[in-house]
């Protein structure tokens, strides 16, 4: 990278290179990003090498916007003699360097449920959106696109129909009128702005991180299904570009210009739709106040706080652009960011934190005690390799069941 942005560049090769882990790196979500490493790798129309065979050509270290480059020194090997005369052909910066990411973010999911604990809506477990986020990823990973109505069946057996038992923990007061509008028949989505939809949506992050448009479009159609709040919805695709992104190692500014292009492109989506939604105003605003966190980028954690929320946490999608702010701080280890989000937002802040957090590092072990935490963790993988098979995972419901099962505390349908 520090070789494509010396002008002219060292030689083709590495500006080429440079150029495409670019892309490899932006996947799509930040194209303030791209056409930043492109644009150097780009400096100068031809190949000139220049000085003796052999010297030294100096390279700017890449530094932040508002800083000038510090120089140093590298030497370079010297090149065969024909290398001064033939111009090697430009290789196609679009080439795939992807294989050398496809690991990156397995430890979003299992950092997400982390963050759940840590913010004890539940006692020494992940709550309802962390389960319902499950569910969805299941449904991501059979389906690729979202079937409202088959995903509607899937999250509505853990609620209890049928031979079933109801095995939610800690369900918001939205989502429990919604799964009860749906026994009786008539859904009614919620219509307040919350950061529920945007924590249990986490999943579309991983399997979608190549392809914003189809991380956008999946989100939308699973978040529309529970909440109406235009805010919310955007605020739930924007969260879901903050996983993908950070999967590619973005942090800071770049992190939060694209998520701020990803709810972009989530309100253009809905743009045909203002008549089914409520607080369209709100929503519109979105990109640019997540665009405003750079000012916070800098900032210590207490003072972000401090900007997103009150005495009694963040209100409304606040709490969406709190965990954003705070995970995409570079000065502090993850488990001192989760636990910030977590305490100062409850289990949807700690929980969106921990997944943008745990996609930029590998699947890692947290000071919180996750039950089935290899669970998550598997499933992550599944969903940043791409795998579509869930035949022989255990189905959601059977994992949560089992804890209950050994408790004898299994509710009945009526509670």
């Amino acid at each position: 990278l520090m070789a494509s942005r010396c002008n002219p560049p060292v030689n083709w090769e590495a500006a080429g290179l440079a150029m495409r882990i670019a892309d490899a790196m932006s996947g799509g979500y930040s194209a303030a990003l791209r056409s930043r490493i492109r644009g150097g790798a780009c400096a100068g129309s031809a190949v000139r090498r220049g000085g003796e065979v052999g010297g030294h050509v100096p390279l700017p270290h890449v530094m932040a916007n508002d800083q000038e480059p510090r120089r140093t020194t590298v030497a370079l090997m010297p090149e065969p003699e024909q290398a001064t005369t033939d111009t090697p052909p430009a290789p196609d910066p679009n080439a795939p360097l992807q294989s050398l990411l496809k690991d990156e973010g397995a430890g979003a999911l299992l950092a997400a449920a982390a963050g759940d604990v840590a913010g004890r809506r539940v006692e020494g477990s992940y709550s309802a959106n962390t389960q319902f986020g499950i569910v969805f990823a299941y449904h991501l990973m059979r389906n690729g696109a979202v079937d409202r109505d088959v995903f509607r069946a899937e999250v509505m057996l853990l609620d209890g129909v049928g031979e079933t038992h109801q095995v939610y923990r800690g369900l918001d007061p939205d989502l429990r009128a919604w799964f009860d509008s749906v026994k009786a028949g008539a859904p009614v989505a919620s219509t307040r702005a919350t950061s529920g939809p945007a924590s249990r949506s986490l999943a579309a992050g991983l399997r979608f991180r190549h392809d914003p448009d189809a991380l956008v479009s999946a989100v939308l159609r699973a978040a529309r299904m529970t909440n109406l709040n235009a805010a919310s919805v955007v605020a739930a695709a924007a969260t879901a570009g903050a996983v993908a992104a950070s999967t590619f190692h973005q942090v800071g500014k770049d992190l939060f210009l694209g998520v701020a292009e990803t709810a972009d492109r989530a309100l253009a989506e809905i743009e045909g739709d203002e008549f089914l939604f409520s607080d369209m105003e709100a929503a519109g605003h979105l990109p640019s106040r997540i665009r405003d966190l750079c000012e916070l980028v800098d900032a210590p954690l207490r003072s972000v706080v401090g900007a997103l929320s009150n005495d009694n946490g963040p209100v409304g999608i606040d709490g969406v652009l709190l965990a954003i702010a705070i995970a995409g701080n570079k000065s502090h280890d993850g488990v001192r960011l989760i636990d910030t989000a977590a305490q100062a937002g409850g289990s949807d802040v700690g929980s969106i934190a921990g997944a943008i957090v745990g996609a930029r590092q590998a699947t890692s072990m947290w000071p919180w005690r996750v039950p089935n935490d290899t669970w998550f963790a598997e499933i992550g993988r599944r969903l940043v390799s791409g795998e579509t098979e869930t035949r022989d995972l255990p189905i959601p419901y059977a994992v949560e069941e089992r804890p209950l099962l050994r408790l004898d505390v299994l509710p009945s349908n009526e509670d």
